[in-house]
């Protein structure tokens, strides 16, 4: 493994990632047989489209609330610890805690009040039934501003003392929590019955989590209430993240908007996509942006420039080995996939074919969003906050403009190639940028890396198809299983550093 030029190696743990990978592995699944609950139930009719629209408000304003606070907390945590200011960091988390809970309260409530007019302002192309059942719909997803913000905040406190497991596994068990109400209420209250488990499953995972949050109140004491240098700070660096996001996170908003005026069931097929190829994405962001973001912050904090390269170069090669096949995987099986998962009750094998091609179309995604996460979030471990949020509002600005041009005629195909647009562009506008930051060397072994996984990936989507033409049932599963060998051991012949230390592990050999 490429060690930095003191002969340090980098310090994102494989076996870290491997842990958060895998459990978010587990917790896609749970989201998967949520969505064939709701494929088989509900299909892509009316029904479907009010609950799409209406989930995307609350979520939509959580991430700009607190999707981005992670990645301000990390660097400013991780410099009163390198400090010694224990005491310090725990009163910064718990005010920016305690201030996060209130604004989102108050929100959340003043998003109850207006559920049914906001519903008639975001989807003028719904009837006035489709009106009132997606405000109704919004109301109880109102909840989420709160429960989401704070699971964002307690996930980025986690990460701050670099404690990985404990919110993924809070993840599944609040996934597991939605399923399980939905199974159980869906038949009797329908619709809305979905819209309350999605609450429910969150309010579960901020309850797993909220034990450290108490714990750091505890340690803060009285500076709780004492002003605090990094609280400032963090709010200063937050100020422009949120204002920003205030405008480029309204993306998922501007489809739902324009998707209104199209055909009945848009909508809903970019539902289905988008939270197939959300799920996918987590395969990168979850387990190592997450991880490598700490390491990569006490560089910055401790001004070890070099070693930041070397782990920024190491993360981007893990990320090519974990996510290449993912894409390539996607794009040849996407329609297989959908009608293993979907194709059943009342979603049509016509929905099949249109969210297929979606789900195509959105792998620029899957690549691009954990690449940007990771990029973004080093420029953030600089303090630098203006480049990543200059950078992508310039990109959204001109990636909506081409959407609202082309979707009257292309449709639900022009929003979601848009979308990959927006994430591809944006990382490698990102990645010139930092690379005359940090030199060429934060991308070494990236070339080498990528063409491995590419072609490792083609061999094992080969066998895969040839396992699919075999008469057993499920054949999309056992292909899966088997792919994913082959892509192991053709990166293992090649002599892949993670595919070595991966084969090592498996047979108990010294990595």
């Amino acid at each position: 493994m490429p060690a930095s030029p003191d002969g340090s190696l980098p310090q994102t743990s494989l076996r870290s990632v491997a842990v958060v990978t895998g459990l978010t592995l587990v917790q896609l699944l749970l989201q998967f047989a949520i969505q064939i609950v709701l494929a088989s139930q509900f299909g892509a009719a009316g029904e479907m489209d009010a609950y799409v629209a209406a989930l995307a408000v609350p979520v939509v304003i959580a991430t700009i609330l607190a999707g981005s606070l992670g990645y301000v907390l990390v660097p400013v945590v991780a410099q009163e610890l390198a400090a010694g200011e224990a005491k310090k960091a725990a009163g910064i988390i718990s005010q920016i805690g305690l201030g996060l809970a209130g604004v989102t309260s108050v929100i959340t409530a003043a998003m109850t009040l207006t559920a049914q007019p906001l519903a008639r302002l975001l989807c003028p192309g719904f009837d006035a039934e489709q009106q009132r059942l997606t405000g109704q719909l919004l109301a109880v997803s109102s909840i989420l501003i709160f429960a989401n913000s704070f699971v964002s905040y307690q996930n980025a406190l986690s990460h701050c003392y670099r404690q990985f497991a404990r919110p993924a596994i809070a993840g599944v068990l609040g996934t597991a929590a939605t399923l399980a109400f939905v199974l159980w209420f869906q038949e009797s209250h329908g619709i809305v019955a979905v819209a309350w488990g999605v609450v429910v499953g969150a309010l579960v995972t901020v309850a797993l989590l909220l034990p450290l949050f108490v714990a750091k109140l505890w340690q803060a004491g009285t500076s709780i209430w004492q002003p605090l240098a990094g609280t400032s700070q963090c709010l200063r660096l937050l100020t422009p993240l949120v204002l920003a996001a205030v405008y480029w996170r309204l993306d998922p908003l501007l489809d739902r908007w324009l998707g209104s005026e199209l055909e009945a069931g848009s909508i809903s097929h970019l539902g289905y996509a988008w939270r197939l190829i959300n799920g996918l994405s987590l395969v990168g962001t979850s387990g190592l942006s997450i991880v490598a973001f700490p390491a990569i912050a006490a560089h910055a904090a401790a001004g070890r420039r070099e070693e930041m390269g070397a782990e920024l170069a190491h993360a981007v090669r893990l990320y090519l080995f974990l996510v290449v096949p993912v894409c390539v995987g996607v794009a040849g099986f996407a329609e297989p996939i959908v009608q293993l998962l979907f194709e059943r009750g009342r979603f049509s094998p016509t929905d099949t074919q249109m969210v297929a091609t979606l789900v195509v179309l959105y792998v620029g995604v899957i690549f691009g969003v954990g690449i940007s996460d990771l990029l973004a979030r080093t420029f953030y471990a600089f303090r630098e906050i203006l480049v990543p949020v200059v950078v992508t509002t310039v990109v959204f600005t001109l990636v909506a403009g081409l959407k609202i041009a082309t979707a009257r005629r292309w449709g639900t195909e022009a929003l979601v190639a848009a979308t990959s647009l927006y994430y591809l562009a944006t990382t490698v506008i990102l990645a010139v940028i930092l690379s005359r930051k940090l030199s060429a060397a934060m991308l070494a072994g990236a070339g080498s890396e990528l063409a491995r996984s590419l072609l490792a990936s083609v061999v094992a989507c080969a066998v895969a198809a040839a396992v699919t033409r075999l008469e057993i049932p499920y054949d999309l599963l056992p292909a899966a299983g088997v792919g994913a060998v082959v892509y192991l051991l053709t990166m293992w012949l090649m002599r892949d550093e993670f595919a070595c230390r991966m084969v090592q592990g498996v047979t108990g050999q010294r990595a």
